[in-house]
Parts: structure tokens; sequence; C-alpha cells
């Protein structure tokens, strides 16, 4: 079977426009990640809890972000041992110690170790949360969050791990708080973490935390508020379609910016076709 260059240049269209489709659709339906109950209403279910984890509602005084619930973890024992006198411990759980085996660190599945360098200090116990998800290459995780503190002395903080990278989202000493209406002290108010695109498609991990530093005096907390999965930007994708129809245009003998028939003969071609033929 012959195939003239306008079939040819037809069948190329064609698939060049399934193929741009394809990629439109694609980056339009990049799925975010898969966070379980990312808004905490149905209380822990789906995330693995050490220390004292629990849920609040508007009635602790601060939040929540969305929803009716929120995550609240702190660093208080379970007794009156904060220096006000109060009891801030909300589940009845002890804050669990950091460092060494079956400690804080192993609990959310980081490396021993891996909280000690965002201070440079030790800190000596604390509470979290962790939670693995599936995610797409390119897409990210988000939650907001909130820092509340009584410690002046000692720099008390909160972190976020997402694949065993740690970041610190605040500590007591540098942080500027707020007067908060909780039982807390001052507070940062909710403001948004957001990862970095994720390299890889599959299972990753999301642990945060608040910490005790070198003492165990004066208590802190962390509110944790919507988590959820920010997909790839569609934007690529759609420089990628733009490119596949400069390619059609180019596969159907003209330029993008040049009007006329396709696959028409210049001017300057016909001038020494007529020339040949006198």
């Amino acid at each position: 079977m012959n195939h003239t260059p306008n079939t040819l240049r037809a069948s190329g269209l064609i698939g060049l426009g399934l193929i741009t489709l394809g990629l439109i659709t694609l980056g339009t339906t990049a799925s975010a990640a898969s966070i379980a109950n990312g808004g905490f209403e149905a209380g822990l279910n789906g995330w693995t809890a050490a220390g004292d984890a629990s849920v609040a509602t508007a009635a602790f005084g601060s939040g929540p972000s969305a929803g009716a619930n929120q995550a609240l973890l702190t660093n208080a024992l379970n007794a009156d041992d904060d220096l006000s006198g109060t009891n801030y411990n909300a589940s009845g759980n002890a804050p669990v110690e950091v460092g060494g085996a079956g400690g804080l660190e192993e609990q959310l599945g980081l490396a021993i170790g891996a909280l000690d360098a965002l201070l440079a200090a030790a800190p000596t116990e604390g509470s979290g949360l962790v939670q693995t998800f599936t995610a797409d290459t390119g897409s990210r995780i988000a939650f907001d969050w909130n820092f509340l503190s009584n410690d002046t002395s000692a720099a008390d903080f909160a972190f976020v791990a997402v694949d065993g990278i740690v970041r610190l989202l605040a500590d007591s000493l540098s942080a500027t708080l707020i007067a908060s209406g909780s039982p807390f002290g001052g507070e940062t108010g909710f403001k948004t973490f957001v990862s970095d695109p994720f390299t890889s498609s599959g299972l990753h991990r999301l642990a945060v935390g608040v910490l005790d530093l070198n003492d165990y005096v004066n208590s802190s907390a962390l509110l944790i508020d919507d988590v959820r999965g920010v997909p790839a930007p569609a934007g690529i994708w759609l420089i990628a379609a733009g490119l596949f129809g400069y390619l059609g245009a180019a596969c159907s003998g003209r330029r993008p910016s040049e009007g006329g028939t396709a696959g028409a003969a210049s001017p300057a071609i016909a001038r020494r076709a007529r020339r040949s033929r006198l």
C-alpha cells in the first residue's frame, strides 16, 4: 500500500494529537498523596501515636484550622510537673524519652540521634504522630500547625520529618509567640508546612512531634490539622503539549505562525519551475 505525503502527515498529526491529549490528561489527573484521616475527624485512626497524643476541638481554645477536630501533642507528664502547677497532659500517656532503643525517634521511624542536630542540643522527652502513605513523583504533602509553649528558659521545639529528613517547625525561644486562648501561655498561630516534591512514587512517611530540650519542666504543645496531599502541577504537561503542538505544525509542512495551505510550493520554487519549462 502506497502512502501519500498527505496521508503520512495526517497519521503523524493524529499520533501527536493522541500524545498531547494523554499528556494533558496525565497532568490534570495526577493524584495527591493518600493521607488517611488527615483532619482527625475519626480520632487518631490511621496514625501511630507515641507519648501524649490526643484529639482536640475548638473547646481547647485554639484551632482547629479545618473541620471539627485537630491533633494535640504535648511534652507534658501526666502530673502537675509544670512550674505553673498545672497538668498540661491531655491523653494520660506520658511523653517518650528521646534517644536509645525504643525511644521516640525509633517509634517515629527516625534514626537514633536524628533529633539532636536541630538545635545542637539534647532533647529529653516528647510526643509524636507518624503515618506511612503513598504519593506520586512531583507531588507534595502539606498540613497546618500551631506551636504552643509555656517555656521561656529552654528551647522546647516542634519538628516535622518527611522520609526521615527532619526539619524544625518552631522553638520556644526564637519563635514569635502571641497570646493564646488555650491553656498554654503563647502560640505561633496556625501556619502551613509544605514539603519538597517527592522524587519517587510509592510509600513515604510523615512524622511530627514536640519535644522538651535540656530539661523536663515547662510544657509545650503542637496542634496539627488538615494533613493533605498536593498533586504535581499540570504546568509541565501543558508545556509538553505545546511542544508537541509545534512539532505537529512542523509535520504538516508549515510553521505555526505561517498562513496558507500546508504543503503548497513557495513562490520562489514556482518561478524556478516555470523557467525550467521555457
